[in-house]
C-alpha cells in the first residue's frame, strides 16, 4: 500500500484553472447552453394592401443541452463540462489530464481503474450531447476538445456577442474558489446558469416560465430557486404585472429576482433595467402590442 500523498479536490481544481491562464478569472459561455435561438420562421409575402406588424416577430427558441444534463441527473457531467470550459482558452480548445485528475475534481475516485471507468462514462455522456469530442490519447492522458455550446457538434469559437447566437455570460472562477460547485445542488446549478444567461437585472424565475424556456421541470425550478434564495445568490426585488389569457382577468403578477455577487457579471446595471410590462388601457383606443410571458 503506497503512502504517497494525493492532491485533494479543491487543489486539483485550482491547478486546472491556473493552467488555463485566463487573466480575467472568468469563463465565457454562450447562452445557447441554456437556450438556443432558432432561425426566423419564413413569412408569406404580404399584399401591399395588407397591414404590417409594428414590430418584427421575436425569434423562436428551444431549451439547450443544459436541461438534459439537469433532468437526467448528470451532475458530474455538468461539473466536468464547466471545468473543461474554464480550462480551455485557446489553440484547438482542448485539454489533456489523467482520468484521476478529472475524477478528483468532482470528488470521485482517486484510484486509477475506477476513475477511468467513471470518466469514460462522463465523456460518453458529453459526447452524446455533442458538447465535447474525444481526440485520442497523449500518453496516459485522454485529450478532450470542447465544442460549440449549442450541441450541434460544430467547432468551438470564442463568443463575440452582438447577434443572438453569440450572446454569452461569464462564469467567475469564484464559482469554484468559494466552493459553490460543491454546495449547490444540480437544480440550483441549472437555474443559476439559466438566470446568468439573461441580460435583465430583474428576472421572473417562475416554475412555468423556466420550464417552458429552459426545459426544466417545475419541481426542478422550485428546488433550485429556493436553494439560491437560501444561500443569498439571488434576492427578490419586487413584482411585475404580465398579460396572460390563462387568467380570468387577463393580467397576472409574478415576483422578480436579481442575481447577487459574484454571479451578476452579465446583467445590466439598475439604471438600464426595463420599466416593466405595460398593460394597455382598454378605453384608450387602439390596442398596443404587449410583451408576454417571455425571458428577458
Amino acid at each position: 500500500m503506497s503512502n504517497q500523498r494525493t492532491l485533494d479536490q479543491d487543489r486539483t481544481i485550482r491547478l486546472v484553472l491556473e493552467m488555463s491562464r485566463r487573466t480575467g478569472r472568468a469563463v465565457p459561455i454562450r447562452r445557447a447552453l441554456a437556450q438556443i435561438t432558432l432561425p426566423k420562421p419564413k413569412q408569406r409575402l404580404r399584399r401591399r394592401t395588407e397591414s404590417t406588424d409594428p414590430e418584427p416577430p421575436r425569434r423562436p427558441t428551444k431549451p439547450g443541452s443544459l436541461h438534459q444534463l439537469v433532468e437526467h441527473r448528470r451532475h458530474h457531467a455538468l461539473d466536468v463540462l464547466l471545468l473543461v470550459y474554464a480550462a480551455t482558452s485557446g489553440g484547438d480548445f482542448g485539454v489533456s489530464h489523467f482520468a484521476t485528475t478529472w475524477s478528483r475534481s468532482i470528488g470521485g475516485s482517486f484510484e486509477k481503474r475506477s476513475a477511468s471507468s467513471q470518466m469514460t462514462r462522463i465523456w460518453n455522456q458529453l459526447a452524446e450531447s455533442e458538447l465535447v469530442k474525444r481526440a485520442g490519447q497523449q500518453g496516459r492522458r485522454a485529450r478532450v476538445i470542447k465544442l460549440r455550446e449549442d450541441g450541434t457538434g460544430a467547432d468551438y469559437t470564442v463568443p463575440v456577442g452582438g447577434s443572438l447566437e453569440e450572446v454569452y455570460f461569464k462564469l467567475p472562477f469564484t464559482y469554484w474558489f468559494d466552493g459553490w460547485h460543491s454546495r449547490l445542488s444540480l437544480p440550483a446549478k441549472g437555474v443559476l446558469l439559466a438566470a446568468m444567461s439573461r441580460r435583465s437585472a430583474d428576472l421572473a424565475i417562475t416554475d412555468e416560465g423556466f420550464s417552458r424556456w429552459y426545459g426544466f421541470s417545475a419541481a426542478t425550478v422550485a428546488r433550485g430557486r429556493e436553494q439560491l434564495l437560501q444561500l443569498g445568490l439571488i434576492e427578490k426585488t419586487g413584482e411585475e404585472e404580465y398579460p396572460s389569457l390563462n387568467l380570468i382577468n387577463g393580467v397576472g403578477t409574478r415576483p422578480l429576482y436579481s442575481l447577487r455577487h459574484p454571479f451578476a457579471l452579465s446583467q445590466r446595471p439598475p439604471e438600464h433595467r426595463p420599466a416593466g410590462i405595460e398593460i394597455p388601457n382598454p378605453v384608450a383606443g387602439a390596442m398596443k402590442p404587449v410583451t408576454s410571458d417571455i425571458p428577458r
